[in-house]
């Protein structure tokens, strides 16, 4: 989900804003594990 999210908006989502569009979509999570999946996947 948030490699579909960052690949969609072309690498231009950190995870801030990775965080809030998965938010609209109803998951709750908090921004530190966005932050620690995006860098397992070297996103950052």
């Amino acid at each position: 989900m948030i490699l579909e999210l960052f690949e969609k908006h072309e690498g231009r989502y950190g995870y801030r804003r990775i965080r809030l569009a998965l938010q609209a979509i109803g998951l709750v999570i908090n921004h530190k594990k966005v932050q620690r999946i995006m860098n397992e996947l070297n996103l950052t």
